[in-house]
């Protein structure tokens, strides 16, 4: 998997639209960098939601937690007349599969409504609307193709990397992730 795009609007502390080339040039590494609250932890979180939904605030959490969290995401603006009542993180990468490369557009959106927060999933295989399987489908789709446990090895920031410099949290999550 190789990230190529991540964008975000009136996510967390990101007020509009906001697109990050995440395209590498010297190596497979992507890092962010910035002073504290600058939106690093957003990215991460972003890119987790993006593709997990729920599940990536893990197993246990209610529909009604992760509603809450949503809501919690969604950028408010200061000082503004109308809250805002939507967001949306759509994140672009290459996968290959079977020795082929293509491209993947994984878009999730989220909308305030009276009876809860409405999610919306929306994935694209090189430039067209996955096909060949059902919308209910989709994210058992992307648990295949990049496993959650994986993604904790993968998608992390400065405090996680000092915990598995300090413990044995690496060799748990890459135990767990390879169960899979």
């Amino acid at each position: 998997m190789r990230l190529l795009e991540l964008t975000l609007s009136d996510f967390g502390v990101y007020r509009g639209s906001h697109t990050f080339d995440l395209r590498t040039r010297s190596g497979p590494i992507v890092v962010f960098g910035g002073k504290n609250g600058s939106g690093k932890t957003t990215l991460l979180e972003a890119i987790r939601l993006c593709l997990y939904g729920s599940g990536a605030l893990g197993r246990k959490t209610t529909q009604r937690d992760y509603e809450a969290y949503i809501e919690s995401r969604i950028h408010r603006l200061p000082g503004g007349i109308v809250p805002l009542g939507c967001t949306s993180v759509r994140l672009a990468f290459e996968y290959a599969q079977f020795g082929v490369k293509h491209e993947y557009e994984v878009e999730r959106s989220w909308s305030k409504r009276p009876s809860g927060v409405a999610e919306k999933l929306l994935i694209k295989k090189d430039k067209a609307i996955l096909t060949g399987m059902a919308e209910e489908r989709w994210p058992d789709f992307l648990q295949d193709l990049i496993p959650l446990s994986l993604a904790d090895l993968f998608f992390f920031d400065g405090e996680k990397i000092q915990a598995l410099a300090t413990d044995n949290i690496g060799d748990h999550a890459l135990g767990e992730a390879t169960k899979q």
